[in-house]
């Protein structure tokens, strides 16, 4: 145990470095509030320049279609536009000064606890500059790679802002995220939507962003879903993660490499991850459970002759009258109970003939806990929702994610502050850059 002049002399070293960077911060934020609220005066000036030439145009009977006209609406258009997303930066520069408070608060609660990871909190306040350049390399890359519109790129970027205040991960992981969504065809609402389940499958399942963007997005394309799945995606993932012996990068990597086979056999995600799952009580997991359930369906749903034979003696079948596929837990119910009264020896052979003699253990525990209706509740289940909010909250709430949060909180202020810093932020530049000079030289 330290001693009282430890514990006091610890404190406040903690204490001083804590308050001295928040102060910094909160300084440099007053200084790029009023460097915005600057530039929304220049610019609502001009905005009333503009106003009174068209205005003076228009009393003067000048057809709405000429040059000066044109050009004065067009550069009105975009003084508005800029007038718009400077207000909506005063709003995120007063949201990340307020989550920084917080966090700070809640590292001071902390006490001592502090002491074991002050060094962490060295690393937290870079170059804002720096911070935002990068955001905007980042977003660039979005822009690269999409075809959304401006606005859409700007409601994307402040989703990835908003969305990092008070999580465990930065602004600029949360733009790879949606690169990622953009390159799968994902639309820029239902990605900004979806921002805030896919940090929160990252957290619940101690991964990046970017890895969580990339398993959800092979999930999409393996089951036919969308971005608006991804509450339910990230839930189902850490529900069955928490429930087997499967981490949740072994439980993505096995429904990627068995999602083609599911899906060409009607199988939802939902079903498929409970197969998973279950096998991991027969110790199968990652690319071992994805082996033997691709060769449980495909058993069943492109069966071999021998197998076609055994089905066909048992009345057992994955397809309905229609030529439909009937849902695979269902099938594998069917084929428990046609198995009844077999003895052990039996059932193993049966199972080793329509499966594969590698494949009789996965196909047996399968089929049993089909027949007993654990399988089918085990996949109610791992739909609950909420599973990878509730354990995102959980994982959070410990002294490096709140470290780490306090972090990236730090890093929103400091894009929001880099905005208005880096080369070529100017009202006046922004003005320029609106139509060419020569054309606003013609109504000067």
């Amino acid at each position: 145990m330290p001693s009282n002049s430890l514990t006091l002399g610890a404190t406040i070293l903690i204490g001083g470095a804590l308050a001295g960077s928040f102060n910094k911060s909160t300084k440099d934020a007053r200084s790029s509030f009023s460097g915005v609220t600057s530039e929304v005066d220049i610019l609502s000036k001009r905005q009333k320049e503009l106003t009174k030439i068209i205005g003076e145009q228009e009393r003067k009977g000048v057809n709405a279609n000429t040059t000066t006209i044109r050009y004065a609406r067009a550069e009105l258009d975009e003084v508005e536009k800029q007038i718009s997303a400077l207000n909506r930066k005063k709003t995120a520069i007063n949201e990340s000064t307020a989550a920084l408070k917080t966090f700070l608060d809640r590292l001071k609660k902390s006490g001592l606890e502090l002491g074991a990871s002050i060094l962490a909190l060295k690393n937290i306040f870079g170059s804002s500059v720096n911070v935002s350049s990068d955001f905007e390399t980042q977003m660039a890359r979005i822009g690269a790679v999409s075809r959304y519109s401006g606005e859409e790129l700007v409601v994307l970027g402040d989703a990835a802002k908003k969305a990092t205040l008070g999580a465990r991960y930065g602004a600029v992981e949360a733009a790879k995220a949606l690169e990622l969504f953009a390159k799968d065809g994902q639309s820029a609402a239902a990605s900004a939507a979806a921002l805030p389940d896919v940090m929160n499958l990252a957290s619940a399942g101690l991964m990046s962003v970017e890895e969580a963007a990339t398993m959800a997005t092979q999930v999409f394309s393996g089951f036919g879903l969308k971005a608006g799945d991804m509450a339910r995606v990230g839930d189902i993932l850490i529900a069955t993660s928490k429930t087997s012996s499967n981490t949740v990068a072994e439980l993505g990597s096995a429904l990627n490499d068995v999602s083609p086979a599911a899906k060409n056999a009607g199988m939802s995600l939902t079903e498929t991850a409970a197969m998973i799952g279950k096998l991991s009580d027969i110790n199968l997991s990652g690319a071992k459970a994805s082996g033997a359930l691709n060769a449980v369906i495909a058993g069943l749903s492109s069966p071999s002759r021998t197998g076609i034979k055994y089905l066909e003696q048992l009345g057992v079948s994955a397809k309905d009258a229609f030529g439909n596929y009937r849902p695979m837990i269902d099938v594998l119910a069917e084929l428990d109970t046609r198995l009844t009264g077999f003895g052990d020896a039996d059932k193993a052979d049966i199972m080793g003939k329509i499966f594969g003699k590698g494949n009789i253990a996965a196909a047996q525990m399968l089929t049993r806990e089909a027949g007993r209706g654990n399988l089918r509740q085990y996949a109610h289940d791992i739909e609950r929702a909420g599973a990878a909010s509730e354990a995102a909250k959980k994982q959070n709430e410990t002294f490096a994610s709140a470290t780490k949060s306090l972090g990236n909180a730090m890093g929103s202020l400091g894009i929001e502050i880099g905005n208005v810093l880096l080369p070529g932020r100017s009202a006046k530049a922004r003005i320029k850059r609106v139509m060419p000079s020569t054309a606003l030289g013609l109504y000067k």
